[in-house]
């Protein structure tokens, strides 16, 4: 297939963006490093911390946007991936498009978009701009109001979907006409001005001045104009276009259709958020679709874009051009219990996503599969083991097979876990033995047998998940709490015998997170689980995955014997 790259533009920011891609590589974290550097200020910060109100400010958000993208596209190569046939961004993603095409280095772009958005904010505050989004009506009815109503078209994204763009008065009188003729939505963009139009003038004049100190290089690929949607020229037609970017519309539409016609079928879409992968998909219904915003979408896409690509089975082990990740676990060997989804599922794509090859364990070899071609994906090794771990025999043959296999184990990850709920007056001899047998049994049989691989080698980490139910109890949970809070005790009493022997053992007590089993909950039952996390949200297994990373390498070196709660603040020790 032929690929496009795509550049995500403002107004997809968030906080947390680009926190675990700089993590996982240390290639991502440079890049936030340099910018912070290149800056002066704490770039990066605001990116993984907020608050929102500063890192939406242009002069911040602009910059902090192309640094997320950039972080994206350094992991993406990572994994071997070939280089695009074109590329494209929106607004100031067409600024990220000219880096990654090798027209300006990432200090330039970085120094550029900072400049641009001081100048963009200060045009903003000179006059009285306002945008509005227009959904549901034909190209010729939108530009009959713009006219109408003397407002500018800002962006042309796809059809049926037109943004004008103007002073807070012209644009209230284009949503009034908008509303009478019938507009599906007629929708306030929630921005400081009027941008790409000619109250913004004033920055584009400031962004020449600007300019004449950049070097724009040849682009190594073509690189899409929002202007024309068509491909820039040389260098002098570059700059000149970038200036006139600032008060032109966005031909989105035009840009797509010019990709479509030279042969592209596939987009990647870098940076926070989707917004242009469903642009894409309303203009080009054929075309396939990936986006990379984080380690999680990432690993979703390289796993698709190979599968697609490759005739072989997803179990096929990744091709050798596919780099292997130089992360903080590189070199490493992890065992992963509970593997095939939820939680455990993205510990596992997090370690390999860190640079360790990953066993698999679980009991249903198809989903431990899918699991293994994510691991396989970003370059390491996986090997999948089915075994039930609650079982002493299985539990040692297990670990034989994966030190035979991958060559030691540095890592063991307890995850697997059931849940047979009930109350205590009428549960089931049954029920309390399974859930102590897989939960807690299980993983005191993998550790007894992964001690003995790593005593041999005298390191290892150990990381057990148990929950917060172990910490503080749940009605209807008397087996589950018994099993969750046991295996906080066994983490505690195994860190003290294995610590001479330079293994540390830790455990993660997650909160609310949602996966499948959370999934059938009614929203009234939710809205009153989430009265008690006092962030308001439910976690992600992503969450718990970044802690269980941490714990497992040397950034937690004097750390054992601990359990972290991931619980938004459900338990605050």
């Amino acid at each position: 297939m032929t690929t496009a790259w795509v550049f995500a533009g403002q107004g997809a920011q968030a906080v947390g963006m680009g926190r675990d891609l700089a993590a996982a590589w240390p290639e991502c974290k440079a890049l936030f490093d340099k910018a912070n550097e290149v800056l002066g200020y704490d770039l990066a910060g605001l990116c993984f911390n907020g608050p929102m109100a500063e890192l939406t400010k242009t002069n911040h958000c602009q910059p902090a946007i192309f640094l997320v993208s950039a972080a994206c596209l350094e992991a993406w190569k990572k994994t071997g991936a070939p280089a695009p046939a074109a590329v494209a961004g929106l607004s100031l993603g067409e600024w990220t498009a000219l880096y990654a095409a090798g027209c300006l280095s990432f200090e330039d772009t970085l120094r550029v978009l900072a400049a641009r958005g001081r100048l963009m904010q200060e045009a903003c505050e000179a006059t009285r701009g306002a945008m509005l989004s227009l959904i549901g009506m034909t190209d010729e009815a939108v530009l009959k109001i713009a006219e109408q109503a003397k407002v500018s078209v800002a962006n042309l994204n796809s059809p049926g979907q037109i943004v004008l763009s103007g002073s807070v008065e012209a644009i209230a009188e284009a949503e009034r006409l908008a509303k009478e003729a019938g507009a599906k939505r007629a929708l306030r963009l929630p921005v400081a001005g009027a941008y790409h139009s000619p109250l913004m003038q004033s920055a584009a004049d400031g962004l020449r001045a600007v300019l004449q100190s950049v070097t724009f290089n040849p682009p190594a690929m073509p690189v899409f104009s929002n202007v024309t949607g068509k491909p820039h020229g040389g260098a002098d037609d570059i700059r000149e276009m970038m200036i006139r970017q600032v008060t032109s519309s966005v031909q989105w539409v035009e840009t797509v259709k010019g990709f479509k016609a030279s042969g592209v079928n596939r987009y990647v879409e870098f940076g926070p958020g989707a917004v242009l992968t469903g642009l894409v998909k309303r203009i080009d219904e054929t075309a396939a679709l990936f986006n990379v915003s984080d380690v999680a979408t990432l690993v979703k896409s390289v796993s698709a874009v190979a599968k697609a690509d490759s005739p072989a089975p997803v179990s096929a082990p990744a091709p050798e051009a596919a780099s292997k990740a130089a992360g903080r676990l590189a070199g490493k060997t992890a065992l992963v219990t509970g593997a095939s989804r939820g939680i455990g599922k993205a510990i596992a794509v997090r370690l390999a996503a860190e640079g360790a090859d990953v066993a698999l364990v679980g009991r249903q070899k198809e989903t431990l599969e899918e699991t293994a071609a994510a691991v396989r994906a970003l370059g390491r090794k996986a090997l999948v083991c089915v075994s039930d771990v609650s079982r002493s025999e299985d539990a040692k043959k297990t670990v034989e097979a994966v030190v035979a296999g991958l060559g030691r184990l540095d890592i063991l990850v307890n995850n697997a876990g059931i849940t047979r709920d009930g109350l205590l007056a009428r549960m089931s001899d049954e029920d309390w033995d399974a859930v102590l047998d897989t939960n807690l049994k299980g993983a005191f049989a993998l550790m007894k047998a992964a001690a003995r691989p790593m005593m041999k080698q005298e390191s290892g980490s150990i990381v057990n998940v148990s929950s917060i139910i172990g910490l503080m109890g749940n009605a209807g949970q008397c087996n589950y709490a018994a099993a969750k809070g046991g295996l906080i005790a066994l983490t505690k009493s195994a860190a003290r015998e294995l610590a001479p022997r330079h293994i540390r053992v830790n455990a993660v007590a997650p909160g609310f997170v949602e996966t499948k089993m959370t999934e059938g909950l009614s929203g009234e039952i939710k809205a009153r689980m989430l009265e008690t996390v006092p962030l308001k949200r439910f976690g992600s297994p992503e969450d718990i995955a970044g802690v269980v990373a941490f714990l497992a390498g040397n950034d937690a070196a004097y750390m054992t014997g601990q359990t972290v709660a991931v619980c938004g603040g459900m338990v605050m020790q």
